[in-house]
């Protein structure tokens, strides 16, 4: 994120002041215009998951603030707090995922009818990006906290669109020979929980995770597989075959006529 700058080095070995003075000159010379700046901005950076005990203390608080508060460098604060977690920390960048202005335009994109909801890579970054838990924070910031959504149009464009968009066989409604797959939730406490790490990935390797707040039962083709946070064992799910629970769909199955105006006067 630092811009490129013209190749002025001295000879020779540098000091440890010039050093210094080199890098605090090159962490100012950030270019802001970037699409990119959020990441250079390490004081807006929140402190998600620490391991040891001596960052505690910083733990959901952000690094500007811890900065400004023991009179450090951002950058400083930053690295002292990962080394001491043996690299380990979960940091994160500010992205205006929670504020009500984002939430307003983000609330067109999902009610768009050339857009689904979702926020997956297949799992290709599970040590580092926590979106996985886009359908609570939509329930939760976008139906209870903003209302920028209703809950039946969130819930709507969770279920029944995706399932019409991938084809699925009778999934994606509550209907009378469908698939039971049903998530009982409290609309007035549902949400994510907060963001850690979690060693059960072959190797002894983490992921983040988030539990889930508000969710009372889970059900999988019929099967119940959650109560009140604890899952019961039962595995009654299966892998979905193409052309055996899928069909094609054409591609403007989703058309409805509802079209965001995403650029504001």
């Amino acid at each position: 994120m630092m811009s490129a700058k013209p190749a002025s080095r001295p000879r020779g070995r540098p000091t440890a002041d010039a050093a210094q003075a080199r890098d605090e000159d090159n962490l100012a010379d950030v270019d802001m215009d970037s699409a990119l700046a959020f990441v250079a901005r390490i004081d807006e950076y929140t402190v998600r998951t620490v391991l040891a005990e001596d960052n505690r203390q910083y733990e959901g608080r952000l690094i500007g603030d811890i900065a400004r508060e023991e009179g450090r460098h951002p950058l400083d604060v930053m690295l002292d707090i990962a080394v001491r977690d043996e690299l380990l920390t979960s940091f994160a960048p500010d992205v205006g995922h929670d504020d009500e202005k984002t939430l307003k335009l983000r609330a067109k994109v999902w009610t768009d009818d050339r857009t689904l909801i979702g926020a997956s890579d297949a799992g290709a970054h599970i040590d580092m990006i926590d979106t996985f838990a886009f359908s609570t924070s939509v329930l939760q910031n976008g139906v209870r906290q903003y209302g920028v959504i209703s809950l039946e149009e969130a819930v709507y464009q969770m279920t029944d669109r995706p399932a019409r968009y991938f084809g699925l066989v009778d999934r994606g409604l509550l209907k009378v020979g469908y698939h039971a797959d049903i998530v009982v939730f409290d609309p007035d406490t549902v949400g994510r929980g907060k963001t850690y790490m979690r060693y059960d990935v072959p190797g002894d390797n983490y992921r983040t995770y988030a539990d889930a707040t508000g969710i009372e039962q889970v059900f999988v083709n019929g099967v119940q597989i959650l109560e009140k946070g604890e899952h019961s064992g039962a595995l009654p799910g299966k892998v979905l075959r193409s052309g055996v629970d899928t069909y094609t769909v054409a591609l403007d199955a989703l058309r409805e006529g509802r079209t965001a105006d995403l650029v504001d006067a």
